[in-house]
């Protein structure tokens, strides 16, 4: 709104804003009461026409905004980014290309000609074969088999091999003795002055893993990849030996337990045959299966003879009485039955059949538990003969343990440096760099050419300083 002139009564309003407009008018208003106080009122009914007009009706039409934003609009504002830095980026191309392009060559230098390649030698080998010593028992003992081992101190679950060549293959032994076979100490250029800074170096170029299948896969890096081959050859061989070692040092620990055991089982089976041989002289108790049929057989005869004998008896006193001679010798022979069917049942049966048939139960029993205890017995001698022998053998011979897979070869492929990821990566990085360092200049240039810009009123003053000797 432009301003308004009067002359004489007439009221000058001046507007720079609306707020400003209404304090010129009460000003206008005094100033016109003060003149000409006859006119003062339709002066001031103008005045508050005016200012409504201006100042309050405008603020009362304006609606809120209530438009919230849409798909489009995001797709409006990223373009607009996007354009805002590429604009920067052209504005300040050599800048962008300057700190894209450096670096970049700098790291194409330094992957071709600084860094040393590095070859791999992978060999994949299977863990020694399970030998648990309970494994030939189980299979001898059946059910029984983990009770009795548990009861001799072994265990049937074997799993310890994987272990004992993870642990050689971490072992400082095994480490610096390649270091000092291979005088990596001079093929590194090693310049420390502590050996577990060579030992770190060499572990690095070390890498053993565990697969899936239960097989160990090692793999060794140097820049000569024919020396690579031969470090990993030396390390099978080294772990295969160690591994003999432990064994054959193991084999000799427990020589003496098994001895032992071996003397205490024999002395076992002597007086357990010893108290099967009384018993089987007390009893006449051999076969209980074939004892048994035949008792069996024999008190079934004196049985079904005594109930003939009886019937015979009833019918001779039904028919004569009692009191005849045919009776009484049928009662005589009646009891010669009855009473060997007792001797029968209280002592021996006959040659080759058990003594006491009534307490056959009992002598089974005692006879299942001495036969079954020397079963076992002569089990656990054989077995622990047989690892004796293993033992034995195992001392004599020195033979190897891990079963190789796949054998170490000069593979002239490298593993190390990956140069085209190093380059990407250094391009991306510093043209991310490149173009915030352009946004910021295009920035700090619209900001310096604002008069009302704080930011610009610091950046001037920041160049001033900084400009100061």
């Amino acid at each position: 709104m432009s301003p308004v002139n009067t002359s004489g009564n007439r009221i000058r309003i001046i507007t720079l804003s609306r707020e400003s407009f209404a304090f010129a008018v009460q000003a206008e208003i005094y100033e016109a009461r003060s003149k000409n106080p006859t006119t003062y009122q339709r002066m001031e009914c103008k005045a508050i026409g005016a200012i409504c007009q201006i100042c309050i009706l405008p603020r009362m039409n304006q609606t809120p905004n209530l438009h919230e934003p849409t798909l489009a609009d995001t797709e409006n504002s990223l373009t607009t980014i996007f354009l805002r830095v590429l604009n920067s980026i052209l504005t300040f191309k050599k800048t962008f290309l300057t700190i894209l392009l450096i670096p970049t060559l700098l790291a194409i230098i330094v992957v071709l000609f600084v860094l040393k390649e590095n070859f791999g030698s992978t060999s994949v080998f299977e863990p020694p074969q399970s030998s648990s010593p309970a494994s030939g028992l189980s299979s001898m003992l059946g059910e029984g088999g983990s009770a009795l081992a548990g009861m001799m101190g072994i265990s049937l679950l074997s799993g310890g091999e994987s272990d004992i060549i993870k642990t050689i293959l971490n072992s400082k032994e095994l480490h610096q003795a390649t270091i000092d076979h291979f005088h990596l100490a001079e093929h590194y250029e090693f310049k420390g002055k502590f050996p577990a800074d060579l030992l770190k170096a060499f572990r690095s170029n070390m890498i053993v893993n565990y697969n899936d299948e239960k097989m160990f896969e090692l793999t060794i890096e140097d820049r000569d990849y024919k020396l690579a081959a031969t470090m990993n050859r030396f390390v099978l061989n080294w772990t295969d030996s160690a591994y003999n070692a432990i064994q054959t040092q193991q084999a000799k620990m427990t020589a003496g337990f098994y001895q032992a055991r071996l003397d205490s089982v024999n002395r076992r089976i002597d007086s357990l045959s010893k108290i099967m041989v009384a018993f089987q002289n007390k009893y006449h108790f051999y076969d209980p299966e074939v004892q048994l049929e035949s008792g069996i057989k024999v008190l079934s005869e004196l049985d079904a003879e005594r109930s003939g004998v009886q019937i015979n008896l009833q019918a001779e006193e039904a028919i004569h009485g009692k009191g005849t001679s045919k009776g009484g010798q049928l009662q005589e022979r009646l009891n010669l039955l009855t009473n060997q069917i007792q001797e029968k049942n209280q002592g021996t049966l006959g040659i080759g059949l058990p003594s006491g048939m009534g307490r056959f139960a009992d002598l089974s029993r005692q006879y299942y538990f001495l036969d079954r205890e020397i079963r076992v017995q002569n089990i656990l001698y054989k077995f622990i003969r047989q690892k004796i022998e293993e033992m034995q053998l195992g001392e004599a011979h020195n033979i190897k343990n891990l079963i190789i897979v796949q054998a170490p070869w000069e593979n002239n492929k490298k593993v190390s440096p990956p140069r085209s990821a190093i380059v990407l990566l250094v391009f991306l990085v510093f043209g991310v760099i490149g173009t915030w360092v352009c946004s910021f200049k295009m920035y700090i240039r619209q900001e310096s050419q604002s008069q009302d810009s704080a930011v610009g009123r610091e950046w001037k003053r920041l160049s001033q300083l900084l400009r100061k000797p």
